[in-house]
């Protein structure tokens, strides 16, 4: 039987504003506190989470299996090697990453490990390369408009490259490692902000 997603989310929300709360006797005077918190981001409005366009909802989450591999197969092309991925238009390493993703939703379980592994196999092999850069390319990359540190660089381009191959094949504790030594290097690292939440979303299944 096909479950109605939507409805019990509707469901589910109705229930939890619905919900009566009581303040907590103790009181500074000031301001009130309640025994259930007052709101938060399941309280929003569904359609502020969700897109409910029948247009533009993912296939998968309405069942659609067939337009769902369709666009997974899409996904799951590319260039399956890694790189160092120094210029605007070279594939950015989340690339493979959500290759081998798209795989293991098209249930091709080898190939997504292929591409997991070679993101672990790239950053283990050129972690400590002593990189330079060709002043004739094309673009050049910002690294060199603010004198960055080039090696340092790398290390945190292959460090984040292990993290993404380990999360791949739920190797979650050695992710997690990658990604602190990442943030270690450079604490706003956006590629670790997002993941890092993937991993913990992960490991709470698991």
């Amino acid at each position: 039987m096909k479950l109605d997603r939507l409805s019990m989310v509707k469901k589910n929300h109705a229930k939890l504003i619905s919900k009566l709360n009581q303040p907590i006797s103790k009181s500074n005077g000031i301001y009130k506190r309640f025994i259930n918190p007052v709101i938060t981001a399941e309280h929003t409005p569904i359609h502020w989470r969700y897109d409910l366009n029948n247009e533009t909802n993912p296939f998968e989450g309405l069942d659609e299996k067939e337009q769902a591999n369709y666009y997974w197969t899409m996904a799951s092309k590319g260039l399956s090697e890694a790189s160092a991925a120094i210029f605007y238009n070279d594939q950015q390493p989340d690339k493979i990453y959500y290759q081998g993703f798209a795989f293991l939703k098209l249930g091709n379980i080898e190939e997504a490990n292929t591409r997991f592994k070679s993101l672990i196999n790239f950053g283990k092999k050129h972690i400590t390369d002593n990189v330079s850069i060709d002043y004739f390319a094309v673009s050049l990359p910002d690294m060199l408009i603010w004198d960055a540190d080039l090696n340092k660089n790398n290390e945190i381009h292959c460090r984040y490259l292990m993290g993404l191959g380990f999360l791949g094949m739920q190797r979650i504790k050695n992710a997690a490692t990658e990604f602190m030594s990442v943030l270690n290097l450079n604490s706003s690292h956006s590629g670790v902000q997002v993941h890092n939440k993937l991993l913990k979303v992960i490991s709470s299944i698991n």
